[in-house]
This record gives structure tokens, sequence and C-alpha cells, in this order.
């Protein structure tokens, strides 16, 4: 009784995959127009890691990958619609996405086909732009190093971090990063408006500025920014890593690199 019952189990669940896996190809048919945008390459999509969508010239299909599981879809107009399945057959996660500009991909997606059941938001940005737009700065510019020792308490918050008034990444614990700045002032801050660096760059020189929870109100917390030295850098920076690339919001000045002294 018991192994026929996991046999009609096992011959509903196959029954389910297929008949999502039909839905996921009427969903995708349903959207005829021409593809008016191309989105071959890799792209970025924070927890979801590296996703790479394989698209001809002139074609709306796509193919790809995501972690361990298949990607399909097609572009139909300016839209991008992708199934995530599961390599052995099944509809993991439907997503719906438009153009942000020319290097960035936004919209929402649900488990499996349930549209009807709420959505939640998904960015992408594209991984091959990140990295052609590392900064190469010459050298008549000065390097200012931003980096978070790794601390357990507020560890899940991500502040941004502001050059001049422009947010210049996201400050994840135990990560760091570089702004190259042109020689002159410059004002550096975090959540804390009250407590900011202010810089008379110099070229050719590094500055190193840690950035630390400042106060805690309720589940709310600020991040101060404040100048070390080198050497006090140097010892803290040996336990961290570089920040990645879909931390970086103004990639023309920032880079993952570390700064020389």
């Amino acid at each position: 009784m018991r192994r026929m019952f996991a046999l009609a189990l096992f011959l509903a669940a196959g029954s389910l995959g297929q008949k999502s896996e039909t839905d996921g190809k009427a969903w995708l048919n349903s959207n005829k127009e021409p593809a008016a945008v191309n989105v071959n390459g890799k792209w970025h999509a924070g927890e979801w890691g590296l996703i790479t969508l394989n698209q001809a010239d002139g074609s709306r299909d796509i193919t790809g990958t995501v972690e361990n599981w298949a990607v399909s879809g097609v572009v139909s107009a300016s839209k991008v619609l992708l199934l995530v399945s599961k390599q052995t057959g099944g509809v993991m996660y439907s997503i719906e996405l438009s153009p942000e500009g020319s290097n960035a991909l936004a919209g929402r997606y649900v488990d499996g086909l349930s549209w009807k059941s709420g959505a939640r938001l998904i960015h992408l940005t594209r991984a091959d732009a990140q990295d052609r737009s590392s900064p190469q700065t010459p050298k008549d510019q000065a390097h200012v190093v931003v980096y978070r020792v790794a601390r357990y308490v507020g560890h899940l918050i991500k502040p941004s971090v502001y050059c001049d008034d422009q947010e210049a990444a996201l400050m994840y614990s135990g990560r760091y990063f570089t702004v190259a700045l042109s020689p002159g002032k410059h004002v550096i801050m975090s959540s804390d408006q009250y407590k900011f660096v202010s810089l008379d760059a110099e070229p050719g020189l590094t500055y190193y500025i840690r950035v630390a929870q400042s106060r805690s109100e309720g589940i709310r917390a600020t991040f101060k920014v404040e100048q070390v030295d080198s050497t006090t850098a140097s010892n803290e920076l040996r336990r961290l890593k570089p920040a990645e690339a879909s931390h970086i919001t103004k990639r023309d000045i920032v880079s993952t690199d570390l700064a020389a002294k």
C-alpha cells in the first residue's frame, strides 16, 4: 500500500511538473511582439548570483542558466519574460523584467506561475559592463579606500556611502572599495549626516576611511565615517574582502581594487 501511495505521489508530481512547463510555455508564447532589446550576456542578480542569458541578434528566444537551474524565455518588445526551471523539469520561478537604463533590468518574480499570489522585486545589472567600468585612475588622482570591519551587530544593514552628496556604493560588513577623486576638497559621509570626513585630496596620495555604526534607535541604525591612518587601516583590511560589483553605484569613480599606499 505504501509503495502504491508513493508511486501515486510521484506520478502526481510529474504531472504537475509537466503542466507547469506547458503553462509556462503558453505564458511565454502569449507575448508575441518582435524583440526591441537584446539581453545577451552575464547579469548580477543580488542573492540569485550570476545569471547568464543567451539571445542571438534579431531573435526573441532566450536560454541560459542561474546556479544549477535552467533559464528559458522570450523578449517581447522591451519586456523580458523568463522561466527558471529545474534541470529535471518543472518551473521554479517566472520573471518579468524591463530595461532600466542601458545596463540594468528591473521587475518582479513569483514562485512557479503564481502571479495572483503576490510578486517580489528583482533587479539585474550587467556584469560585463561593470567589469569594463572599473576605473583606470591616472596618477594625478587621489585614492580613498573606504572599508567596514566585520561586526555581528548591524551586519545585515548595508548603509550607503556618499561622496560629495552622490551615492558611491553600499557598504557591506567586512568589505572595502576604493574611490578615485580629483585633487581638491571632497566630503565623504554615510547615513549619519553629522559625522563626515572632509578631505583636501592631493594627487597620488591614498586616504583611508572606516565606516562604523554610530548609534541605534530601535531597529534603525546610523553609520558614521572616520579617517584613520594607513597602519591602522592596513591591519584591519587584511581580514576584509573587496566589495562586489553589484554593491557599487557610481562606477565611474569606484573600484573594487585596493589602492596602493
